[in-house]
């Protein structure tokens, strides 16, 4: 469980109330009502161990039965670190 998101109504190939699913690493990225601490944690979540496929850790199979491919979640995990440290280089922080 990620705080304040609940994966099981946003993840999936599809779901009964027709919303936006989070199955690949920029469904995250691109999800507006997520802040980006939730996106982190989702991200997070996928890459840990518990989603490792066996005999192919690079890969991890979610909740919603997709595969994501670790590396691909590493960069979207960079990409929000990337938009962070603009955001904080431009309020002059």
């Amino acid at each position: 469980m990620v705080k304040g998101v609940n994966l099981e109504d946003r993840h999936g190939v599809s779901d009964k109330t027709g919303a936006p699913c989070l199955a690949r690493p920029n469904n995250v990225l691109n999800d507006p009502p997520l802040t980006t601490e939730q996106k982190r944690s989702i991200l997070a979540f996928w890459l840990s161990d518990q989603h490792t496929v066996p005999d192919a850790p690079r890969w991890r199979l979610l909740e919603n039965g997709a595969f994501a491919d670790s590396e691909d979640i590493m960069r979207a995990l960079y990409a929000l670190d990337i938009e962070e440290m603009n955001q904080v280089g431009n309020s002059g922080g």
